[in-house]
């Protein structure tokens, strides 16, 4: 799955290379988040999950709301035009 695509490379390899033991991982509330799978491997490596609450996205992660905004509707837009016009 992708969530074991990212723990593998580099969320795990970024915790043993820095001896972390314990650590929390903050993310969304998109369902793709909940599974079995990620439960598992949370709690096999002591992560904690904390979600962001919704509409709270502007004001919790700055870096999604001011950096990737651009990104996101550049490639909104590219891919509307494909859509419509082939």
């Amino acid at each position: 799955s992708a969530y074991k695509q990212a723990w593998k490379r580099p969320f795990k390899p970024h915790l043993d290379r820095n001896d972390v033991s314990d650590s929390v991982l903050i993310w969304d509330i998109d369902p793709c988040h909940k599974s079995k799978e990620i439960d598992t491997y949370t709690n096999h490596n002591n992560v904690k999950i904390k979600s962001i609450p919704p509409r709270m996205t502007n004001l919790l992660q700055p870096a999604d709301f001011c950096w990737f905004k651009s990104l996101k509707s550049k490639i909104k837009r590219y891919w509307n035009d494909w859509y419509s016009n082939g």
